[in-house]
């Protein structure tokens, strides 16, 4: 006889917010933005795609939830950084 199964999901922001990215990289990125790389394919160009590397990857999935939100990492390292002064007068 079959027992009767509670499932509980954890429903933690930062473990819904992962399944998110999940879903976005792997459904809708791979599909899209991969497909269209099949125009430089045709031309015969190679192609790359840096910040889908397996460095990249990992660097993002430890980043707290709290540091993603609002681009505030990204464009806290630019202000911070400033780059040839690229950020001198934006506020």
């Amino acid at each position: 006889m079959l027992q009767k199964r509670n499932i509980t999901f954890n429903t933690d922001i930062n473990n819904l917010y992962g399944i998110f990215e999940c879903i976005e990289y792997l459904g809708r990125q791979s599909k899209y933005i991969l497909n269209m790389q099949s125009a430089y394919e045709f031309y015969n160009y190679s192609w790359r795609m840096p910040l889908w590397s397996n460095q990249v990857m990992d660097f993002w999935e430890v980043v707290e939830l709290k540091h993603k939100i609002n681009k505030k990492l990204y464009s806290d390292t630019l202000y911070e950084n400033n780059w040839g002064g690229a950020w001198k007068d934006i506020q």
